[in-house]
């Protein structure tokens, strides 16, 4: 909408990264206090495997393009990902209008990989409004902690990947 793209240029935030990278794909990779001992036992956190297994799925689904990786934490993100994804573009934290920003460019991608997150359901959800083919690939059980029931949560054309695919990370 036009109020995004002018909130999105008020605060220098990029609003069309299409234009800089031409089609891409969208990597959430989620660290920060997901990370901590408390919330690493109720999500779990997706690791490298996750992300080669979801890079494979959906480059098999919309073919070889860039990837937008998109973390709260970009050098921990780096860790967690490897050598094979040093050609991501990690899409800048520019502070407090970074959520909006963040999710304006998550909805242009043509397929995205997500860690369990609200924050990349939102990403994957409104990139599925824009374009409802654009795959997405997530973990489940989506909850580390098995007493949580995810039934409703996951979108039924979303791609998951099984649990053993992402341990946490040590």
């Amino acid at each position: 909408s036009q109020k995004l793209q002018k909130y999105a240029a008020s605060h220098h935030l990029p609003k069309d990264l299409s234009s800089e990278i031409g089609p891409h794909l969208a990597f959430h990779v989620r660290c920060g206090d997901y990370l901590s001992p408390a919330l690493r036992s109720l999500h779990g956190a997706t690791n490298r495997a996750f992300y080669l297994r979801a890079w494979n799925a959906l480059r098999s689904e919309v073919g070889e393009l860039p990837i937008a990786i998109f973390s709260d934490e970009p050098k921990v993100a780096k860790e967690i990902l490897g050598p094979k994804f040093n050609h991501g573009y990690f899409v800048p934290n520019a502070g407090k209008s970074t959520a909006l920003a963040w999710l304006m460019v998550m909805a242009q991608a043509k397929g995205m990989a997500i860690a369990p997150s609200s924050f990349g359901w939102w990403g994957a959800w409104t990139m599925n409004q824009i374009d409802p083919a654009s795959p997405v690939v997530c973990p489940r059980p989506w909850f580390a902690d098995a007493s949580k029931n995810d039934r409703d949560l996951l979108m039924p054309t979303w791609q998951t990947l099984g649990r053993e695919y992402w341990e946490p990370i040590q």
